[in-house]
């Protein structure tokens, strides 16, 4: 680079950003040129050094290019591009969301601060929950689960339902419909309060729900429970298996001890044995639990070559409460399961 001067020749000071506060180095802003090809190249799949290799070399490269000014300054530069892009991008879609809520009846309760949040439903949906999930003596249990993150920063949390006027013509049984959800960016017990009152607001008879089945996230217990008092609230059978069966796995128990840990708390339909799940109390879960110590703690030490026993205390701790209070015989009777 080059300076001729109309007077005397005196040092040439580039100054640092505005903004920087640690940073002393001599700040040369980018083109709009250069810019507006960065801006280009973020929207596809590429990564930040791939787009700032492509940027530079249509620029001219090492020996081709006019000015510094003419080429990214660095993959940051990339990536902070593409980061203000994003946001934009969501603040599009938050206005858009907020013109369709206002002629979709489909959109209820809206908001966009301190978090986004809203809940999906209409009175068809409303009336066949009121109708089916409120019974006295027949009823659906409702069921709630999270599908996690199904785009950037959101979460759907639908409700499910069986339809007691239908049947499924293979089955023999009544078909399991979508109900109303949350869809919110943040997982807490307070978006799930929301979503219950909001759903009361629709029709006050659904406080009358009689069950109410998840896979016991506290988050939805606790949000939920606070406006559905009389509800008995249900852990998924099947999502409490998962998760011992994961627990064994991790400590190294396997195979056959694996299954008889498994009979133990499930018990076994084909073999006609009971487990904890078939305990018609707390104290009769407490007592049989209790017996079961001894014996596991053999197992697990036989199983892992270990005296370090670890899933008593892991099963007391993580997953026996939520069996006497959602699972058990007892509680599944006062749902008619």
């Amino acid at each position: 680079m080059q300076y001729i001067f109309d007077g005397p020749p005196h040092p040439i000071n580039v100054k640092r950003h505005g903004n920087s506060v640690k940073l002393q180095r001599p700040y040369i802003p980018t083109t709009k040129s250069a810019k507006e090809s960065i801006k280009r190249k973020v929207q596809s799949r590429s990564g930040p050094s791939k787009i700032f290799d492509e940027v530079f070399q249509e620029s001219g490269g090492v020996m081709g290019m006019s000015a510094f000014s003419d080429v990214p300054r660095d993959n940051k530069q990339v990536k902070y591009i593409r980061s203000t892009m994003r946001e934009g991008s969501d603040k599009d879609e938050v206005a858009s969301l907020i013109d369709k809520a206002k002629s979709d009846n489909f959109i209820h309760a809206l908001q966009s601060t301190p978090n986004i949040r809203f809940v999906l439903a209409n009175k068809p949906l409303i009336r066949d929950i009121k109708d089916f999930c409120t019974g006295i003596r027949d009823f659906s249990i409702l069921g709630i689960d999270t599908t996690y993150n199904i785009s950037k920063k959101v979460y759907f949390s639908p409700t499910t339902y069986r339809h007691l006027k239908l049947l499924d013509r293979q089955t023999g049984q009544h078909p399991v419909l979508p109900g109303p959800a949350l869809i919110n960016d943040k997982l807490d017990a307070t978006n799930f309060r929301f979503f219950a009152n909001c759903l009361v607001d629709q029709d006050e008879e659904l406080l009358g729900v009689r069950a109410i089945g998840s896979d016991r996230d506290a988050a939805i217990d606790k949000g939920l429970k606070s406006v559905f008092r009389s509800s008995q609230f249900l852990a998924c059978k099947k999502h409490v298996q998962d998760n011992i069966k994961s627990k064994l796995t991790t400590l190294g128990i396997t195979g056959q001890a694996k299954n008889e840990f498994l009979t133990d708390i499930f018990g076994c339909d084909s073999d006609k044995v009971l487990g904890l799940v078939d305990c018609l109390s707390s104290e009769d879960f407490d007592s049989r639990l209790y017996n079961l110590k001894p014996k596991w703690c053999e197992r697990e030490e036989t199983a892992r070559g270990s005296k370090d026993v670890k899933f008593f205390e892991y099963f007391q701790s993580n997953i026996a409460n939520d069996m006497k209070e959602k699972i058990i015989l007892k509680i599944r009777r006062q749902v008619c399961l």
